[in-house]
């Protein structure tokens, strides 16, 4: 991940993990993170694999100290 990176894709067991990263900006939602979103989606349809965004935060991301 790069600190330009909008979210973290964490792939465990053939699902994606997906945790908004912009603490700054209280994970907000505008026209660059909808489209870094959109392209991961569609390249995940194209792994043949489903998705399911969580906006729960994560325990591991916490236990891993980003």
């Amino acid at each position: 991940m790069t600190p330009s990176t909008p979210f973290i894709v964490r792939r465990e067991s053939g699902v994606d993990y997906v945790t908004l990263h912009r603490p700054g900006v209280r994970n907000a939602l505008d026209d660059t993170v909808i489209t870094a979103l959109t392209q991961w989606a569609d390249a995940t349809v194209q792994d043949g694999m489903l998705a399911f965004l969580d906006k729960r935060a994560s325990e591991w991301l916490k236990d891993n100290g980003s």
